[in-house]
């Protein structure tokens, strides 16, 4: 037995030369052992991400625990939103217009995201009774919600 675990013949659970694998395994990630471990972090929503011609999108202004799978959508979401509404613009000067519109269209889509993410870990490392109904986020379009602001 290597740490608990049934090492089979030939040196493994699998066939030869296994139970090294198997050993290096167990006293990496088994009781005492020294596996790698790193920690999740997140943010709270931020007030603002946008400040005249400069804005924030993605991770940079909703960073976000990956328990509802949304970081990556959020981002993208983003990029379409941000990229109807400075296409819609009709020179620079609108720009830090647009940039607004943004932040007001996303940010409070997105803090629900961030904070219902933080909420579902919670429920999982927990009695799961914090789990929460998704199916909003699936329905959000970013674009249709971009181009009734143009």
């Amino acid at each position: 037995m290597a740490g608990g675990v049934s090492v089979g013949p030939g040196g493994g659970p699998f066939g030869e030369g296994k139970g090294v694998a198997l050993q290096a395994v167990v006293a990496i990630s088994g009781p005492g052992g020294s596996g790698f471990q790193w920690g999740m972090y997140d943010r709270a929503p931020l007030p603002r991400w946008s400040s005249g011609r400069l804005t924030l999108l993605g991770d940079a202004a909703h960073p976000m625990l990956p328990h509802l799978g949304q970081g990556v959508n959020q981002a993208l979401e983003d990029a379409v939103a941000l990229a109807t509404l400075l296409g819609a613009t009709t020179g620079s000067a609108g720009v830090p217009r647009a940039l607004a519109a943004y932040q007001g269209l996303r940010r409070d889509c997105t803090a629900r995201v961030q904070l219902g993410s933080r909420r579902q870990g919670a429920g999982w490392d927990s009695s799961g009774s914090q789990l929460i109904d998704r199916r909003w986020i699936y329905q959000y379009d970013a674009w249709a919600e971009a181009v009734a602001l143009t």
